[in-house]
Protein backbone atom coordinates (compact mmCIF):
# COMPACT_ATOMS: atom_id res chain seq x y z
CA UNK A 1 0.00 0.00 0.00
CA UNK A 2 2.81 2.34 1.29
CA UNK A 3 4.29 1.82 -2.40
CA UNK A 4 1.14 2.51 -4.18
CA UNK A 5 0.81 5.76 -2.19
CA UNK A 6 4.38 7.00 -3.14
CA UNK A 7 3.90 6.53 -6.94
CA UNK A 8 1.09 8.05 -6.92
CA UNK A 9 2.91 11.42 -5.08
CA UNK A 10 5.46 10.86 -7.90
CA UNK A 11 2.70 10.95 -10.52
CA UNK A 12 2.13 14.10 -8.72
CA UNK A 13 4.81 15.72 -8.48
CA UNK A 14 6.41 14.63 -11.31
CA UNK A 15 5.91 17.93 -13.29
CA UNK A 16 6.05 20.69 -10.32
CA UNK A 17 8.93 22.38 -10.00
CA UNK A 18 11.00 20.45 -7.46
CA UNK A 19 11.48 22.78 -3.85
CA UNK A 20 15.18 23.04 -3.02
CA UNK A 21 15.99 22.25 0.90
CA UNK A 22 20.27 22.68 0.69
CA UNK A 23 19.82 20.65 3.86
CA UNK A 24 19.45 17.62 1.77
CA UNK A 25 21.59 18.18 -1.14
CA UNK A 26 24.43 16.23 0.10
CA UNK A 27 22.00 13.18 0.02
CA UNK A 28 21.39 14.38 -3.79
CA UNK A 29 25.16 14.56 -4.17
CA UNK A 30 25.82 10.56 -2.90
CA UNK A 31 23.16 9.16 -4.42
CA UNK A 32 24.49 10.53 -7.68
CA UNK A 33 27.69 9.55 -7.36
CA UNK A 34 26.74 5.92 -6.42
CA UNK A 35 25.00 6.32 -9.89
CA UNK A 36 27.44 7.50 -11.96
CA UNK A 37 30.20 4.87 -9.77
CA UNK A 38 27.69 2.18 -11.03
CA UNK A 39 27.11 3.19 -14.33
CA UNK A 40 31.29 3.62 -14.93
CA UNK A 41 31.93 -0.27 -13.54
CA UNK A 42 29.33 -2.11 -15.09
CA UNK A 43 26.55 -2.41 -12.55
CA UNK A 44 23.52 -1.54 -14.11
CA UNK A 45 21.40 -2.84 -11.47
CA UNK A 46 22.68 -0.30 -8.72
CA UNK A 47 22.52 2.55 -11.38
CA UNK A 48 19.07 1.66 -12.20
CA UNK A 49 18.47 1.28 -7.83
CA UNK A 50 19.88 4.56 -7.11
CA UNK A 51 17.93 6.39 -10.10
CA UNK A 52 14.58 4.99 -8.12
CA UNK A 53 16.15 5.79 -4.83
CA UNK A 54 16.95 9.97 -6.30
CA UNK A 55 12.87 9.62 -7.68
CA UNK A 56 11.63 8.82 -4.34
CA UNK A 57 13.84 11.04 -2.55
CA UNK A 58 12.97 13.75 -4.67
CA UNK A 59 9.18 13.02 -4.57
CA UNK A 60 9.24 12.55 -0.72
CA UNK A 61 11.21 16.09 0.30
CA UNK A 62 8.93 18.00 -2.33
CA UNK A 63 5.77 16.61 -0.52
CA UNK A 64 7.54 17.25 2.71
CA UNK A 65 8.63 21.00 1.57
CA UNK A 66 4.32 21.49 0.19
CA UNK A 67 2.98 20.38 3.42
CA UNK A 68 5.62 22.05 5.30
CA UNK A 69 4.29 25.35 3.56
CA UNK A 70 0.50 24.56 3.89
CA UNK A 71 0.84 24.51 7.48
CA UNK A 72 -0.93 27.15 9.55
CA UNK A 73 1.98 29.00 11.37
CA UNK A 74 1.30 29.86 15.06
CA UNK A 75 2.44 32.92 16.77
CA UNK A 76 3.82 32.61 19.67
Amino acid sequence: MLAIELWGAIARDWEKPLVTDFRHDWVFNVLEDLQSYALRNGLPRLADAADHTLTVARAELAQAARLAAEKPRQDD
